[in-house]
This record gives C-alpha cells, sequence and structure tokens, in this order.
C-alpha cells in the first residue's frame, strides 16, 4: 500500500435482465378439459376462451399468442375457439384439439393442451 492510503467510492447500477425461462402455463381450460355442443347448429358457436400466463417479465411474457391444430372443424379468432361447420352426431360424436399457447420471447416458449369437444 502506498502512503498515502487512497480510496474511492462509486456507485454501481447492475441491470439484471429476464431470460425467457418460463413457458406459458394454461389456466383456462386445463388440459383434457371437455366441452359439449349441440348438434346442427350454425357455424359460429361458442366452445371457450383460453387464457394463459407467462412468469417471464417484459416482452418474454406478452403477448401470448394461441393457435389450434383443427382449423376445419373449429376457428380462433385472439383467444375464443367457435365453431366453424354444423355437427351431425350420428358422423361423428367427438374431437380432440390441441391447443398452442406461445409467448414473445427469444427464442419463443409453448405449452400446448388437448381439449375435448363433445356433440351432443
Amino acid at each position: 500500500m502506498g502512503v498515502p492510503v487512497l480510496s474511492s467510492v462509486a456507485d454501481v447500477l447492475i441491470r439484471v435482465t429476464d431470460q425467457n425461462d418460463h413457458s406459458p402455463l394454461f389456466f383456462e381450460p386445463i388440459n383434457n378439459t371437455a366441452f359439449n355442443i349441440d348438434e346442427n347448429l350454425q357455424p359460429g358457436v361458442f366452445v371457450t376462451r383460453l387464457f394463459a400466463n407467462d412468469t417471464d417479465e417484459g416482452s418474454n411474457s406478452q403477448p401470448i399468442h394461441f393457435s389450434i391444430d383443427d382449423t376445419i372443424n373449429f376457428q380462433l379468432t385472439s383467444n375464443v375457439i367457435k365453431t366453424n361447420v354444423s355437427f351431425d352426431f350420428e358422423r361423428r360424436q367427438s374431437y380432440v384439439v390441441h391447443v398452442m399457447a406461445t409467448d414473445s420471447g427469444d427464442p419463443p416458449r409453448s405449452s400446448t393442451i388437448s381439449i375435448v369437444i363433445n356433440v351432443g
């Protein structure tokens, strides 16, 4: 050490950025939830509304985008699933639709659930 001893003080700001380490989680509907729709109705019948949450912060969590694998029989607008066709119970009694929620992180993360739609 030198004489005289010298020292200094400085304020340092450290910013911790959020990594996209969480996938969106569905909280409604939950996996394997079943919904019932009547047969012989006009297309456009409401089936369900999708909700998911992501515990990451900022752009890693919002917005969450939804997608479905059956776009012939069902339509997805924002977070609402509706029918695309009129269903006939005698031809088919149920459908399984896989729903994916994807966050806006880099790289994006996603979760998938299956919902059952019964025709009655």
